[in-house]
């Protein structure tokens, strides 16, 4: 079955539900970039009764506000916040997973526990993210002192990665929020609220550990512990119950587990754990914590078929976005080629043939140059400079005369004389004979043979210059 049309806010799709809350519902979505860039996220959208309304409205940006100056992996990552309208929607990461009080209610229902090392792991997550958020500073460097104030298992996410998230800061206050509570209102589930939050006492980050101690000690026991009939008995069981150990409930509680349960538990904060990080230290010298796969291996095993089916809705949503972009992205294309006039569109055509044949005749001429060079380089001789003869005519200067070749036989020197005596007359360059030997003998015999039968006829003229002088050149 296609999914619906989603809705659009700016840059992002909405597609389906996958979770609702007192103010708002969370969907599935889509975020669409540039050059073909999309990511699945998270939208919560806030319900329409109480986008109408300033304090609601303005609480909520408080929550995109502040989430985002908390970065730690145990913290849901705020990615934007579109105003769209009278609408609210906050674009957070998402997570593969399932919420702690989901996972908790499918425990509890087939008759079984949580393994304590599970529950010690994500609880431990939790403080840690907790501790950031209270650690958290604004730009200026300046503390936030930021409290969450609605810890629960229900703002609680554990991924299939094995990473338990803290989620919804929407009830959070800080300095210099922009929304102020309205006096005398309490927020968040009554049954997680610290006795001085229900007093209007001053709220630190030790309401969030009394919260988490509430948690870990129903996670531990498997039952409520401030359960009542009405907002009033709840209210006054926080106040005044008598809060037994987790191993009255669970056998397999320890005796140092049970400690810092009861120490996150009491009722002045004074003798509370003063930070969420002290919590968690006490809590991992305690008991040995589940490694994240093991952690995330327990989640998917038993929200099973709630997390297949929300998978399946995100490859849905992934492939009906893909299938969005490369439509939008074809008719940009052809946006693009229909401005263009005729001519423009025929050197795009061109362009790209033309340039491929010019770089082909480039690198042919290229590589026939270089075969020209090497064949050259193999074939030319190598040139060995010559002595002057050993006698030259006395009628002629030193100077003017050119340098004749040494030839390997009388009658070669025989004619290379003759040549000689015609071309300095006439002003001729002599050319190199037509073959050389270059061994020692050779040359000394063919000296002596030239001296013994040539003469060489006296020149009349000594102003001819020598337009060179001639190289003895040996062919291998």
């Amino acid at each position: 079955m296609p999914l619906p049309a989603p809705l659009t806010i700016g840059r992002y799709a909405l597609y389906d539900k996958i979770a609702s809350g007192g103010m708002a519902t969370v969907y599935v979505g889509r975020l669409a970039g540039d050059a073909g860039f999309s990511r699945t996220v998270a939208i919560k959208r806030l319900h329409p009764q109480y986008a109408a309304d300033p304090d609601f409205a303005a609480m909520f940006i408080d929550e995109a506000r502040l989430a985002a100056r908390v970065r730690h992996p145990n913290v849901i990552t705020t990615l934007d916040v579109v105003a769209q309208g009278e609408e609210l929607f906050l674009v957070m990461e998402y997570v593969e997973g399932e919420s702690l009080a989901q996972l908790a209610r499918l425990v509890v229902a087939t008759g079984e526990s949580i393994p304590i090392d599970v529950i010690a792991s994500v609880v431990c997550g939790v403080l840690h993210g907790l501790h950031a958020a209270h650690e958290a500073k604004n730009e200026a460097g300046v503390a936030l002192d930021i409290v969450h104030r609605d810890i629960s298992p229900q703002n609680v996410l554990v991924g299939i990665d094995g990473a338990a998230r803290v989620i919804d800061f929407g009830v959070a206050k800080a300095i210099g929020q922009i929304h102020t509570t309205r006096e005398g209102q309490v927020k968040g589930k009554l049954a997680y609220l610290a006795p001085e939050q229900i007093m209007g006492g001053k709220l630190t980050r030790q309401v969030d550990v009394f919260a988490a101690g509430v948690m870990l000690w129903e996670l531990l026991s498997g039952s409520r512990l401030f359960a009542g009939g009405n907002e009033g008995e709840v209210l006054g069981r926080v106040l005044h119950h008598v809060i037994q150990p987790p191993s009255s409930f669970a056998s397999n509680v320890s005796p140092a587990l049970d400690a810092v349960v009861l120490r996150s538990l009491e009722r002045d904060p004074a003798t509370r754990y003063p930070t969420a990080e002290a919590m968690a230290t006490a809590i991992e010298d305690a008991v040995a914590l589940a490694t994240p796969r093991r952690v995330g291996e327990w989640a998917r095993g038993v929200a099973r078929d709630r997390i297949a089916q929300r998978a399946s809705l995100v490859s849905e949503v992934e492939q009906s976005s893909s299938v969005t972009l490369d439509a939008q992205a074809l008719a940009r294309t052809r946006e693009v080629a229909t401005s263009l006039d005729p001519s423009q569109l025929s050197m795009v055509r061109e362009s790209k043939p033309r340039a491929l044949v010019i770089a082909a005749f480039v690198v042919l001429v290229v590589a026939i140059g270089a075969l020209i060079a090497v064949l050259a380089l193999r074939r030319a001789p190598t040139p060995v400079v010559a002595q002057s003869p050993p006698s030259v005519s006395p009628s002629l200067p030193i100077a003017a005369l050119p340098s004749v070749p040494i030839v390997a036989s009388a009658s070669a020197a025989t004619n290379v004389a003759t040549n000689v005596a015609t071309n300095v007359a006439t002003n001729v360059p002599v050319a190199p004979p037509a073959s050389v030997s270059a061994t020692p003998s050779t040359l000394a015999s063919a000296s002596t043979t030239s001296s013994a039968r040539t003469k060489v006829p006296p020149v009349k003229s000594a102003t001819t210059k020598p337009t060179g002088s001639a190289s003895i050149y040996s062919r291998e």
